[in-house]
């Protein structure tokens, strides 16, 4: 755009991201051009049942938004998850970052290589007769 606001911005993922004005803009558009040509037929459906909201195309044009603003609202929380993500990788690089440093302290001393104690001839015993020696009587 020449010397406008731009529409769009990147994100550190990579990712486009249009600014929510311009969203906002074009889905209110959209809805209210989407609840102008439903509301023409609506009257028409209602004229059967005796106890109908609607009698005219203003009746029709005020109680469309109505549950249009409820499937909506229920659709942006449950599908919105964008910001979600972005936090949950910026969390999983930091502690992952972290597990590879710890890993590194590990190795440099050398605390990850200790030998595998084998079991004693008096726990194998045990285990045999249906003693295990690490559980309590009673708990199976």
């Amino acid at each position: 755009m020449a010397g406008g606001k731009a529409v769009h911005a990147i994100h550190a993922y990579g990712a486009c991201n249009e600014h929510a004005t311009f969203l906002i803009g074009i889905n209110f558009a959209g809805l209210f051009a989407l609840i102008a040509l439903l509301s023409i037929p609506l009257p028409q459906f209602a004229l059967g049942a005796e106890a109908a909201y609607i009698h005219r195309v203003a009746d029709a044009f005020r109680a469309l938004p109505m549950g249009a603003g409820t499937i909506g609202f229920l659709g942006a929380v449950l599908a919105d998850t964008n910001s979600k993500n972005r936090a949950l990788r910026m969390q999983h690089g930091a502690r992952l970052a972290h597990a590879r440093q710890l890993e590194a302290t590990i190795e440099q001393y050398g605390w990850g290589r200790s030998r595998r104690r084998r079991p004693t001839a008096g726990y194998r015993r045990n285990c045999r007769a249906g003693r295990h020696p690490r559980r309590r009587p009673g708990t199976g």
